[in-house]
Order: structure tokens, then C-alpha cells, then sequence
């Protein structure tokens, strides 16, 4: 029996900070999982990470190092089971590169509080799975900005901005790994 692996992007404006720490420590905390991970940008620059965010990372024992800035690709995003950019803005502009993908959509941290109230089924494939699960969710879930649903962009800003960016995220993948992973799925 083939196993299959669900394929999960994160999506933040330049693919230089928030996304590509979220990439590093989703890969981390889900090693084992059947599950790849991946991130791109909205305006991508091709660009390295920060030296702030290479000093986040080290603070975790991760390693963004290698990391260059990649372009969200209309393709890649509909070969996506699950999308997760770091705001509602970037929701917004993947909506209407490609409208097909709104259910397999969520902010990070929206999707964080989702799928503690809808678990997931056991040996479910995960996109056919929110295809139908959250297809009738209301597009106004995108509509407007809420702290509750976006992560603060660190870039430019002091190192106490980057930690409290890593605050917001990592327990947000931590849910979402025990959510869809938790008994082995």
C-alpha cells in the first residue's frame, strides 16, 4: 500500500521571515509525519533570510541558512492539500490567483482553531478531505484584517518583534501537527 503524503505550503509576503521559520520548524516538529512541507511568497524576491531571522532560527536549533525567497506558482498552490498564509492579505490574493483552492485555504492560526473542532478521519486524504469539509465555510473568513488571524511581518522591526512572531507560530503548527497527525493518520 503506497502511502500518501500530504503536501503543505505557507505562504507570507516575501518569503524572507515568517513563512520560512514556519517551513524550518513544521519540518521539524512533524519529522515522521507523512507530510512535506513547503513555502513561497506573494512578492517573492529571491532573497536569503535576514540576519534577524537566521538568529531566530539558531534560537531554535533550526536552520534557514539555505533558504532563498520562492514565488507562490498558480500550479504548485493547486497541487496543495493544505495552504497557510500568515494573513488574511495574503488569503485574500491567493483567493484570486486561484479561486478553485478555497477550501483547502485557512490562515495558520485560523486553521489552528478549525481543526481542533473538526477532526480530521482516520486514513483520510487530506485535501479530498477539506474539499468537503470546509467548502461551505463563508468567504468572509478572509474579509478584513483580525489579530486573531495574522501574524505580525518582523522584518525591519527589533528582535523582541521576531520572538514574538515565533510566539504566535509555533504553538499554532503545534496544534495543527497533534490535529492532523496525533494518532498516526
Amino acid at each position: 500500500m503506497t502511502r500518501v503524503i500530504d503536501r503543505i505550503m505557507f505562504v507570507c509576503t516575501a518569503n524572507e521571515c515568517r513563512s520560512p521559520f514556519v517551513e524550518a520548524y513544521a519540518r521539524r516538529a512533524g519529522e515522521g509525519a507523512p507530510v512535506r512541507f513547503e513555502s513561497s511568497g506573494t512578492e517573492a524576491t529571491g532573497r536569503a533570510v535576514p540576519e534577524q531571522g537566521l538568529a531566530l532560527a539558531a534560537e531554535h536549533r533550526l536552520s534557514v541558512a539555505q533558504h532563498r525567497s520562492r514565488q507562490v506558482d498558480v500550479a504548485i498552490l493547486a497541487d496543495q492539500d493544505l495552504i497557510l498564509p500568515m494573513s488574511r492579505i495574503h488569503a485574500r490574493e491567493l483567493l484570486l490567483l486561484a479561486p478553485a483552492v478555497a477550501p483547502r485555504l485557512f490562515t495558520l492560526k485560523q486553521f489552528a482553531r478549525w481543526i481542533a473542532q473538526h477532526p480530521r478521519p482516520p486514513r483520510s486524504h487530506l485535501g479530498s478531505w477539506l474539499d468537503a469539509a470546509a467548502a461551505d465555510r463563508p468567504r468572509t473568513n478572509f474579509v478584513g484584517d483580525d489579530r486573531l488571524d495574522d501574524v505580525a511581518d518582523p522584518v525591519g522591526r527589533p528582535m523582541h518583534y521576531w520572538r514574538r512572531m515565533a510566539e504566535d507560530v509555533v504553538p499554532a503548527i503545534d496544534a495543527i501537527l497533534d490535529g492532523l497527525y496525533q494518532s498516526g493518520r
